[in-house]
């Protein structure tokens, strides 16, 4: 998971791997890179964040937007 979905939910990675329920340092190293997201947090992940909902939809769209913007 990009570290802009975590941004989400506004929470920092502590934050998110008190609220996962997952080490933080797994966190960090996901979002770095140095790290395949299992598929247990994954699917922690997908409990706590509607993916399908309009306000997430719309939150992906508008980083997308910025990203091509910036040329990243």
């Amino acid at each position: 998971f990009p570290s802009h979905d975590r941004g989400y939910l506004d929470m920092t990675q502590a934050e998110f791997s008190k609220y996962l329920g997952i080490n933080v340092s797994t966190i960090a190293m996901i979002e770095a890179g140095h790290r395949e997201i299992s598929e247990a947090t994954a699917n922690k992940i997908a409990k706590k964040i509607d993916v399908n909902s309009p306000e997430f939809k719309k939150y992906r769209e508008r980083r997308k937007n910025v990203y091509k913007f910036l040329n990243l």
